[in-house]
C-alpha cells in the first residue's frame, strides 16, 4: 500500500507538468499561427503594385481554387475572370501572370537600365542543381546575363537563323505528316 501511494504521489507531478507543457506548447503554436497570418495579410494589403486576382489564403495561396481543374483550365478561368495581367499566390509567394505576348516586351529588353532584370527570387534548389546564373530567363547574375543575352542576340535572332529555323520546321512537319499517314 505504501508503494502505491508513493507511486501516485510521484506520478501526479509528472502528469501535471505534462498538461502544463502541452498547454504552453499549444498556446505558443496558436500565437505563432496568428502572427504568421497577420504578417501574411499585412504584406498582402500593403504590397507594391497590386494587381487583380483571387484572394489568397496563407500557406496555400490560391491552390484551393485549382482543385478539380487541370493546370491549363485554372489559368484559363483566371484569365477570363481577371484579364490579361493578374496575380496569384502559390505556396505563399506572389506570382504575376501575363497572358499576352506584347506584355513581355519590356521584360525582354536588352537594356541594362530595365526595371525587370531580376526575374525571380533565387532559391537554394536552383543553386544546388546549378541552375543559378545559367541562360537568360533564370539568371540574376548581371554579368553572366549580359554575356548570355549578347550571345543570344547575335546567334539566335539573326535573320539567317530565323530562315533556317522556318525551313527546318517545314521539313520536320512534312516528315511527321508523311509518317503519320503512312501508318
Amino acid at each position: 500500500l505504501q508503494f502505491i501511494s508513493d507511486f501516485t504521489r510521484n506520478a501526479f507531478p509528472i502528469v501535471q507538468l505534462t498538461m502544463i507543457s502541452l498547454f504552453g506548447i499549444s498556446s505558443l503554436l496558436v500565437t505563432l499561427i496568428v502572427i504568421y497570418v497577420s504578417r501574411f495579410y499585412y504584406r498582402y494589403f500593403t504590397r507594391k503594385n497590386p494587381l487583380p486576382g483571387p484572394f489568397p489564403l496563407p500557406l496555400i495561396g490560391n491552390f484551393h481554387l485549382s482543385i478539380g481543374m487541370g493546370f491549363n483550365e485554372f489559368f484559363t478561368s483566371m484569365h477570363k475572370k481577371y484579364g490579361d495581367m493578374f496575380e496569384i499566390y502559390l505556396a505563399g509567394e506572389r506570382n504575376i501572370v501575363l497572358c499576352r505576348a506584347d506584355l513581355t516586351d519590356k521584360l525582354n529588353m536588352p537594356s541594362t537600365k530595365s526595371n525587370f532584370f531580376t526575374r525571380f527570387v533565387t532559391d537554394e534548389a536552383f543553386i544546388e542543381y546549378e541552375l543559378y546564373g545559367v541562360g537568360i530567363g533564370s539568371n540574376n547574375d548581371f554579368e553572366s546575363w549580359k554575356f548570355n543575352r549578347q550571345f543570344f542576340d547575335q546567334s539566335i535572332l539573326t535573320p539567317n537563323f530565323n530562315y533556317q529555323a522556318v525551313e527546318w520546321v517545314n521539313v520536320l512537319y512534312n516528315f511527321q505528316s508523311y509518317n503519320r499517314h503512312k501508318k
